[in-house]
């Protein structure tokens, strides 16, 4: 984040608690967010389904109402800018996952903004 999208407020690592003992708590950008912070019903804890974390996303406390998401398994190569994910005339720009098929609705939304996400894995 620092050297491609240094423009970036905050980052917030969602995990269930695992934390890489390289990752440098001190950073005042940084924000570890637990599982347990954002999950309303407990019982629906321990969980490792991306699906059911993000649907929880919006419970972190402090997150912009504008927000990158990155899985775990995904950084930036070059530098990025904030026009490359919204526009201030037309909003959010959407990035189709899946290649685009007219009979089939398999695609993914980024919502996207001024926060960064993280979705840390129990590969951490």
């Amino acid at each position: 984040m620092e050297r491609f999208a240094p423009w970036v407020r905050n980052i917030y690592v969602v995990t269930n608690g695992q934390i890489p003992y390289w990752l440098d708590l001190s950073h005042p950008r940084l924000k570890v967010i637990t599982h347990e912070m954002i999950f309303s019903n407990s019982t629906h804890l321990p969980t490792f389904s991306s699906p059911a974390i993000e649907t929880h996303l919006h419970r972190i406390p402090g997150l912009s109402k504008k927000f990158l998401y990155l899985n775990d398994d995904v950084l930036f190569g070059s530098e990025v800018y904030p026009d490359d994910f919204f526009t201030s005339g037309k909003g959010q720009k959407v990035f189709l996952v899946f290649p685009s098929n007219p009979f089939l609705n398999n695609h993914l939304l980024l919502p996207v903004g001024a926060d960064i996400l993280g979705l840390a894995s129990t590969g951490l």
